[in-house]
């Protein structure tokens, strides 16, 4: 990542244009969304500007709704993001992971059968793959609320009642 050092202005400036914003949002309505001044924020965009502290990644990206800044770092660092699905876990969630990963274990096989796989093929196991972390992904942040959430009697609460 040194090659890749304070590059983040770029990727500050991109995300406060208005074409990347939401399109009813002002620097100065985002500014105060973030509890900055707008000129802080224009600082962030530029070259010799003040650095965006890293506490303030998830505010930005959730104020623009713009996951650029997020996107940029995981490259850095050689990493790879799945989103969070939101929403209950229960039987036919879990149905759902397997029935995802089935599919996956499916398309890999078809595809290394002949010994090469095709750049269709590869599209295929690229979006049946993503399917599969983001099931796995849900169900791991079911396990984690659950973990958090408690009874009154102070048991831990099961996948089910949280749901």
């Amino acid at each position: 990542m040194a090659n890749q050092a304070f590059e983040s202005w770029r990727y500050v400036a991109e995300m406060t244009q208005p074409t990347r914003r939401r399109a009813d949002q002002s620097v100065p309505e985002l500014a105060e969304q973030l509890g900055v001044s707008p000129s802080l924020v224009f600082q962030w965009g530029e070259p010799d500007g003040r650095r965006l502290h890293a506490d303030m990644i998830p505010a930005l990206t959730e104020a623009t709704g713009d996951t650029l800044l997020v996107e940029w770092l995981n490259e850095a660092c050689g990493l790879v993001a799945v989103a969070a699905p939101g929403g209950p876990v229960d039987a036919a969630a879990i149905g759902q992971a397997l029935k995802e990963f089935g599919a996956f274990i499916a398309t890999m096989a078809s595809a290394i059968e002949d010994g090469r796989v095709t750049r269709t093929e590869m599209d295929r196991i690229s979006r049946e793959g993503w399917e599969v972390l983001c099931c796995v992904v849900g169900l791991m942040e079911a396990a984690r609320e659950s973990m958090r959430a408690r009874r009154p009697d102070g048991r831990a609460r099961t996948l089910r009642e949280t749901a």
